[in-house]
């Protein structure tokens, strides 16, 4: 078996399809996974949440588990979202720890595209490391050299060596490991409320919150 297909075998039955529905029925899906086993996924934010309006989010598992899920931190600039299920995730991967990355190096990313219901793999190497790349972006970011097809967004960016997940997919640009540090602490550690299904915002996490990520972010 190859590389790639023991990290997809392991790590697949965490990534899901996420579909957004509006209140006029309109949809559109995108891809998402979950980081821990109580419930919180990783996304793009422009996967997880409309423009406008209201909406539902349901996310669907390989192993056809569904869930409706809530978003509960979103960061715009970044393009980057958390998400909690309305159950435990079937499977859960952990976010790589301040991993070497090089050009040249091979990955692959995970995902649905969009009419697709099965996960699609796309094997391809990084092009490119550049904070530049995106100015308006205040973290480091992958450039990358790989099919990345409409519904792919909000998937897992993976070494092929390690299966260590290293970014998220946003269009051919990925956050670097600073940004999943501080997503790890956020999905592993948001309070949830046992029995209701909410979240506590006590100035504790408010706190934290503003520790960790010293920009403006937005709470629901």
């Amino acid at each position: 078996m190859s590389s790639i297909a023991h990290h997809v075998d392991r790590m697949g039955p965490a990534i899901c399809q996420l579909t957004v529905s509006d209140k006029d029925g309109r949809q559109h899906t995108g891809t998402g996974f979950a980081t821990e086993p109580l419930g919180r996924v990783i996304t793009c934010n422009h996967v997880a949440q409309p423009t406008s309006g209201s909406y539902s989010i349901r996310a669907r598992f390989p192993d056809g588990q569904e869930f409706d899920a809530t978003l509960i931190w979103h960061d715009s600039q970044k393009d980057l979202a958390i998400l909690q299920l309305s159950g435990r995730a079937p499977s859960s991967v952990e976010l790589a720890i301040r991993p070497v990355v090089r050009v040249g190096d091979d990955i692959f990313v995970a995902g649905y595209p969009t009419g697709v219901r099965t996960m699609s793999i796309f094997k391809g190497c990084v092009s490119a490391k550049d904070s530049g790349l995106r100015r308006s972006v205040d973290t480091e970011l992958l450039q990358l050299a790989v099919t990345v097809q409409k519904g792919n967004s909000g998937g897992p960016v993976v070494s092929a060596d390690t299966g260590d997940v290293l970014g998220v997919v946003t269009m051919k640009y990925v956050p670097l490991f600073a940004e999943l540090d501080k997503l790890r602490q956020i999905a592993n550690n948001w309070p949830t409320l046992s029995g209701s299904g909410g979240h506590s915002y006590g100035q504790f996490w408010l706190a934290r919150f503003q520790q960790v990520f010293r920009h403006n972010w937005k709470r629901h």
